[in-house]
């Protein structure tokens, strides 16, 4: 089995499982939604977590920039990515990235919308550290909303922000900054990968999700380029960016 799994695409979205043999399911996620939306992955699939580098007992955290400078993580994990992003800027402009994580179960409390998947932009506590334009985060959670999931925003500051320095949904803000590259982090509870049926599920909502989120960007890039705006995604009401805004963080 390879450590790494890499497969190219042909849209501007690249989804990266860094975690997969630690945050269960997820490399496999990825490869569901790529298969349907024939987008760029790279799933980490056999570096476990650790505080270090190990070539030899496939240990590395793929998830800390410091760790993906590093010899062996940087040949097969962080190379690829930086060369989808870079084809994916050549070709369409502006890449969009989403890296999948695992989290635990929330149990459900009185008076809390239900808690499905954590969204990370980069909301610092003190300072922010924005990983994508707010509208594309704005766009991408409503998307979600759209498909009956429940939708938390990283609290700033939080450990599901995405905005620490060596966090990877930092890499093109702290560590290569190109602003055409717009990142997220999506933090996905147990009970929706926790086996076959609930992963293709999850999957198939996320895909269709994101498929939106293209068709926004898409709009808007056609505005700021001075062409047709292309029209928002079907059945989108007037005040999306409004209701994305509202949901609570976590």
């Amino acid at each position: 089995m390879e450590r790494v799994i890499a497969i190219e695409g042909d849209i501007p979205l690249l989804l990266i499982a860094p975690h997969g043999p630690d945050d269960e399911n997820t490399a496999l996620l990825g490869e569901l939604i790529q298969a349907k939306l024939g987008c760029y992955l790279v799933a980490n699939n056999g570096f476990e977590r650790a505080d270090y580098v190990d070539e030899s007992k496939d240990k590395a955290n793929c998830n800390n920039v410091e760790h993906c400078k590093q010899d062996i993580v940087k040949d097969e994990f962080l190379d690829p990515i930086v060369a989808y992003t870079n084809r994916i800027e050549q070709d369409f402009y502006s890449p969009n990235i989403f890296i999948l994580h695992g989290m635990i179960d929330i149990p459900e409390k009185r008076g809390r919308d239900q808690l499905d998947m954590v969204l990370g932009y980069g909301e610092g506590n003190k300072k922010n550290s924005y990983s994508c334009d707010l509208d594309r985060k704005n766009a991408f959670v409503y998307a979600l909303h759209r498909k009956g999931l429940g939708i938390y925003t990283g609290s700033g500051g939080g450990k599901y922000a995405g905005a620490g320095k060596n966090n990877l949904n930092q890499y093109f803000r702290k560590w290569e900054p190109n602003p055409n590259v717009h990142s997220m982090q999506i933090e996905i509870i147990h009970n929706l990968r926790k086996d076959k049926a609930s992963l293709q599920v999850t999957a198939d909502f996320l895909a269709d999700a994101m498929s939106e989120y293209l068709e926004y960007v898409m709009a808007v890039e056609s505005e700021e380029n001075g062409k047709k705006s292309a029209p928002l995604p079907k059945g989108w009401v007037a005040n999306w960016e409004a209701i994305a805004h509202q949901k609570p963080s976590y």
